[in-house]
């Protein structure tokens, strides 16, 4: 692998660490809810109404999404009634279905993609949710498959005591503070990692006269922030990679035969002279030079003595005096014109 090929590797690992830690996410891509508002309503008959408002961003490179599934348990509070979808353009195009425990709303146009922010009103009505005087809501459930942020959870419509408020995963939740709000009492969080929920129960008492609380608008991309954080991450890779260009050009691109000059010039592998030898073996031990330090490799230029043939060459590298030996003698014999080859 060259030199680019490893700056640029190196700068693609960055990017995706810095995706995968979140830090560059919630700018670019993540999908994510950035707002959870829900208001569960307690009713005479022991009905709650529930009102999920939820801002969905899809990621800024989102390429086949249409939309967003709903799961709502059927537990306790009886199977939903009632339910209403709708967007800030109209009423959604809603799929639902039964499957098991769960009715499953699938929310969007299966023609249309969508990438962004947008939100998503969802309405629908648990009609045995308060039972004995006491009702217990996930008003946040665990099905969630992405992280939330921004969290409003509450219930109101009623005087609610012996309030206790529950957050994080099924089998091991710890309690959140409860505070009291417009007609009853709610929670806040900052963030909920992917399958955490909030769990509210209270005594019921009596009825109050409420309004749902009002939304704030959708917060639309922070489309300098985009920019920033591209900014940033291209700087950062743009270090690494030239971080990454002169290391390894430190290190060395150059491959010679291990030991010094002579080696370097002359040694490849265990080769040997004569018909054994292959020119294609692989180098029995290698290093690697840098470019400036190749000049430290360079070694004399090997002339024998003046008056030495090449048979005499021959005897003395291989150590043997053979048949090549004896024909290099009778080449250098004809070429002094000392002796004729005749056919």
């Amino acid at each position: 692998m060259g030199l680019r090929h490893l700056a640029v590797l190196a700068s693609v690992l960055v990017v995706v660490a810095l995706v995968g830690l979140g830090v560059v996410g919630p700018v670019v891509g993540t999908e994510r809810i950035t707002g959870f508002q829900v208001a569960a309503t307690v009713r005479d008959d022991g009905s709650v109404r529930i009102r999920e408002v939820i801002d969905w961003d899809f990621g800024a490179f989102a390429v086949d999404k249409h939309g967003i599934f709903r799961e709502i348990p059927i537990g306790a509070g009886g199977a939903p009634t009632e339910v209403e979808v709708s967007t800030p353009e109209g009423p959604a195009r809603v799929q639902t279905t039964v499957e098991g425990t769960t009715l499953r709303l699938r929310i969007g146009d299966p023609n249309v993609t969508v990438t962004g922010r947008h939100r998503y009103e969802i309405a629908y009505t648990l009609p045995t949710s308060v039972r004995g005087g006491f009702v217990a809501l996930d008003l946040v459930g665990p099905e969630w498959d992405v992280p939330i942020d921004d969290v409003d959870a509450r219930i109101i419509g009623a005087d609610l005591t012996e309030v206790a408020c529950f957050r994080g995963r099924e089998d091991e939740r710890t309690r959140c503070d409860v505070a009291e709000v417009d007609g009853g009492v709610g929670t806040v969080a900052d963030h909920l990692d992917p399958h955490r929920g909030i769990t509210m129960q209270a005594r019921v008492g009596a009825p109050r006269e409420v309004a749902l609380p009002a939304l704030a608008p959708v917060a639309e991309r922070d489309s300098s922030a985009a920019v920033r954080w591209s900014v940033i991450t291209g700087v950062i890779g743009l270090m690494v990679g030239a971080a990454t260009y002169l290391l390894c050009r430190r290190v060395g691109r150059n491959e010679v035969a291990s030991g010094g000059a002579t080696e370097a010039a002359f040694a490849y592998g265990d080769e040997t002279f004569g018909p054994s030898h292959d020119i294609g073996a692989p180098p029995a031990g290698t290093r690697m030079v840098a470019d400036e330090k190749m000049g430290d490799l360079a070694g004399v230029d090997f002339v024998p003595p003046g008056g030495i043939e090449p048979w005499q060459g021959s005897a003395v590298l291989r150590e043997a005096i053979d048949d090549r030996t004896v024909g290099a003698w009778f080449a250098s014999l004809a070429a002094h014109d000392i002796i004729t080859f005749q056919g």
